[in-house]
């Protein structure tokens, strides 16, 4: 070995194990934000899939669901026109779909604190409790009559908000869909 070859010092050590260290703790602080993060987005996206799933049950029972005109031989109400089709609003969802009493804390209110609609909205329905996606989530949904001001003139429209709780409080999905009248 010759004289001239020296080795790492001890503090050459202690500083390449110090820049190391800082690499791994941040790399380790990235992953655990990208695994909160990913979290946060899969409960979107289910309740952005559960929202949709609810308006097309509504637009099915919006268009479908309504009871034949009196005088037609048959007992009921109304023909179906646009401007009554959104009485007939009922969620007709499976038993599959719905989650029982005990699992997870009720919601009793489709305004918990940190789901407000701004501003706030009344909904008719809700909120339901489903199951989607391994989730426990809670349907909301309101049914405007067509209406210049807030729908179209000549459909119906739904507000859906699909609700799930965090760890620090309440989150919501909203969409907004028009029912159009039957055909």
């Amino acid at each position: 070995m010759p004289m001239n070859a020296r080795g790492f010092s001890l503090v050459e050590v202690l500083i390449a194990m110090a820049i190391v260290t800082i690499g791994v703790l941040g790399g380790a602080r990235l992953l655990g934000l990208g695994i909160v993060r990913n979290t946060h987005a899969r409960k979107v996206t289910a309740a952005h899939h559960l929202a949709n799933q609810v308006v097309e049950r509504l637009r099915l029972e919006v268009r479908f669901d309504i009871e034949p005109a009196a005088g037609s031989g048959t007992s009921g109400g109304g023909e179906f026109t646009a401007a009554n089709a959104w009485k007939a609003e009922r969620l007709p969802y499976s038993s599959n779909d719905a989650v029982g009493p005990g699992a997870g804390a009720s919601l009793t209110s489709c305004n918990p604190p940190g789901a407000e609609d701004d501003p706030v909205t009344a909904y008719n329905v809700g909120p339901l409790p489903f199951r989607s996606e391994g989730q426990n989530f809670w349907v909301c949904y309101r049914i405007e009559a067509p209406n210049a001001g807030n729908c179209l003139a000549d459909a119906a429209c739904a507000t859906v908000k699909v609700i799930w709780a965090e760890a620090d409080a309440y989150r919501a999905h909203r969409t907004l869909a028009y029912l159009a009248d039957g055909r």
